[in-house]
């Protein structure tokens, strides 16, 4: 399930989440911890990323050398309207050895309306913008600011037909 023994003994080093921006490109060294963990779940069909309820597994990322991680973010998810979905992720702390990362989050300006490309189509979202978006998803990361956002929430009403 989501939860797992280090979790539980409080060695997350960042809570599991949904990357909001478009992409994201992580430099990790191969001779550091590998404390990056992707969910895995069982039934890909199925599951929405930010959702707990679909069983599955946390899988260890290991970088590789010279490369770069790329993590799909919610408004990629959002434009390529569930072509491609952002991974559930968390990062490890480890006890006795530092990790050093260095992100790049490629974002869209702050005013821009995100909606699924119309050539993929009926659209699975409503419009999100992406300024509203990442203010609440911000918020959220601070419990007594307010609910932490999820794109699930701007999953558009399915179509009668």
């Amino acid at each position: 399930g989501l939860g797992s023994p280090g979790e539980e003994e409080g060695f997350l080093a960042v809570n599991r989440h949904t990357d909001a921006g478009l992409l994201t490109v992580l430099r990790q060294k191969a001779s550091e911890p590998n404390s990056l963990q992707v969910y895995m779940s069982e039934d890909l069909a199925r599951s929405l990323p930010d959702s707990d309820a679909v069983p599955g597994r946390w899988v260890t990322v290991s970088p590789v050398e010279g490369a770069f991680t790329i993590n799909v973010g919610d408004m990629m998810q959002v434009l390529s309207n569930d072509r491609y979905r952002a991974p559930l992720h968390r990062v490890l702390a480890h006890r006795e050895r530092h990790r050093y990362s260095a992100p790049f989050f490629f974002n869209p300006p702050y005013a821009v309306d995100c909606t699924p490309m119309p050539s993929l189509g009926q659209p699975v979202y409503s419009v999100v913008n992406w300024g509203e978006f990442r203010r609440r998803r911000f918020e959220g990361d601070f419990a007594d600011q307010g609910e932490e956002v999820q794109i699930s929430q701007y999953r558009a009403a399915p179509v009668q037909r």
